[in-house]
């Protein structure tokens, strides 16, 4: 299995840092997952928020029901790639300053 990061792009939501596309490769198949996110929690840590859907529990009330559902070492898989090539892009962006 081979994961490649094919987008990273500017955030189209106000607590968004990024948006990301990653291709994942198997011996003769393939799969893009569109559409993630890459957030900071309260804490200042970065993490990739999968692609998810709102679902509505009455009013204004929602849960999100993930779109995808990865094994625990695919899903580290992407959220490497992803963090990554944001840390090498706000690299570049800071040796620029």
């Amino acid at each position: 299995m081979k994961v490649t990061l094919q987008s990273l792009t500017p955030p189209r939501k106000p607590n968004v840092l990024a948006h990301a596309s990653v291709k994942i490769e198997f011996d003769t198949h393939s799969i893009t997952i569109s559409d993630l996110r890459l957030l900071r929690n309260r804490s200042g840590e970065l993490w990739v928020g999968m692609p998810a859907i709102a679902v509505s529990n009455g009013g204004r009330e929602y849960r999100y029901e993930p779109c995808v559902e990865f094994s625990r070492e695919l899903r580290r898989a992407v959220e490497d790639t992803v963090l990554a090539a944001y840390a090498e892009s706000e690299a570049k962006l800071a040796v620029r300053s």
